[in-house]
C-alpha cells in the first residue's frame, strides 16, 4: 500500500521509489490472475485517500501498459470492483474499533476506573472536564445543557460530558452491558470513519458507578429546528435559500442511508447546522 512506498527526490525530474516494511514479501513464481488482482486492489484502495477515482484509472492504466486498450483497462476495473468493495468493507470495520483498542489514537488510560479516551485529551483535561460537569450540576448553572432523568449534559466550551442515568430497573439492566453503555461513543467514532459529520468522541468513562461520555462541544451550532423556525419568523431566508437548505439536509440524509446507517432517532433536534455563506454542513 501507499504507505509501504517511499519517493525520493530528484536529480531533475527523476526520483528513486524505494519499498519499505517487507515482512510480508515472497519470491517464487510469477503471480497468478488472482493474486495479482488482490495485489493491485490493495494498492488501489491505499490510494483512496489521496487521489480520486481518476488517479487509480491512472495508476490502472499505467499498471496494464502503454498497449493496453481502454477496454482492456475498463475491463480490469471492473473485475478490480469487488476486491475494492470488500478492502472497504474490511477497512471500515478495522477503524470502527479502533476507539475500544490500544492505538495510536485510543488508549484505556482513564485515571480512576475504567474506559478509553483519545490520547489528544490530556488526563489532566479529562479530570477537570468532569470536575466541571459535577460543580454547574450543583450550581445550575447556565453551562447545564439537559438534566434529565435518562441523561444529565454539561458544557464548558471545549467538552460535552453526558452522564448516563439509571432510575429504573431496566435502565439499570440496559446499562450494566457494556456494548449499551458505550453505544454513543462508539457509534460517534463508527460515523466519523464514514464520513458523516458528527461531534468527536474524546472519551467514555465507568466511575464509581457513574457513566460519563466526552464529545468534541458543538454547542456554537444552532439546532436545525430552532434555526428554520428563526430564520422562517425573522424573513432571513428567501424561499430559493429555504429551497437550498432543505436540499442540502434532505441530501445529508440520503448520505446516511447511502452509507447504510439507520438511526433511531432521527429527528430535527439531533441535527445541527452550519452554514458558511451559501454552503452548508449538517451535524
Amino acid at each position: 500500500h501507499s504507505g509501504n512506498v517511499l519517493v525520493g527526490h530528484g536529480p531533475g525530474d527523476l526520483c528513486a521509489i524505494d519499498v519499505v516494511d517487507l515482512h510480508k514479501v515472497r519470491v517464487g513464481h510469477p503471480l497468478g490472475e488472482v493474486r495479482r488482482a488482490a495485489n493491485l486492489a490493495q494498492w488501489l484502495h491505499s490510494l483512496a485517500a489521496t487521489v480520486g477515482p481518476g488517479g487509480r484509472l491512472r495508476s490502472l492504466r499505467a499498471y496494464l501498459g502503454a498497449d493496453a486498450s481502454p477496454e482492456a483497462v475498463r475491463a480490469g476495473w471492473a473485475r478490480l470492483g469487488r476486491h475494492l468493495a470488500w478492502r472497504e468493507r474490511r477497512r471500515l470495520r478495522s477503524r470502527s474499533r479502533r476507539c475500544v483498542e490500544e492505538s495510536l489514537e485510543f488508549t484505556r488510560e482513564v485515571g480512576a476506573g475504567t474506559g478509553w479516551r483519545r490520547h489528544d485529551l490530556a488526563p489532566d483535561l479529562l479530570e477537570r472536564a468532569l470536575a466541571h460537569h459535577d460543580r454547574v450540576l450543583a450550581a445550575r448553572g447556565r453551562e447545564v445543557l439537559k438534566d434529565g432523568e435518562k441523561h444529565r449534559v454539561t458544557h464548558d466550551g471545549t467538552v460535552v460530558v453526558k452522564e448516563a442515568l439509571a432510575p429504573t430497573l431496566r435502565r439499570r439492566l440496559e446499562l450494566a452491558l457494556p456494548g449499551r453503555a458505550r453505544a454513543g461513543y462508539e457509534n460517534a467514532h463508527r460515523l466519523r470513519v464514514r464520513g458523516v459529520e458528527a461531534a468527536r468522541p474524546l472519551a467514555f468513562v465507568h466511575r464509581d458507578g457513574r457513566r460519563f461520555t466526552l464529545y468534541e462541544d458543538l454547542s456554537r451550532l444552532p439546532r436545525l429546528d430552532r434555526r428554520v423556525r428563526e430564520a422562517t419568523l425573522a424573513r432571513e431566508w428567501s424561499r430559493a435559500v429555504r429551497r437550498e437548505r432543505f436540499d442540502a439536509f434532505a441530501d445529508a440524509v440520503s448520505r446516511l442511508h447511502r452509507r447504510g446507517i439507520w438511526c433511531g432517532d432521527l429527528k430535527a433536534p439531533n441535527w445541527l447546522v452550519e452554514e458558511r455563506g451559501r454552503r452548508t454542513r449538517f451535524h
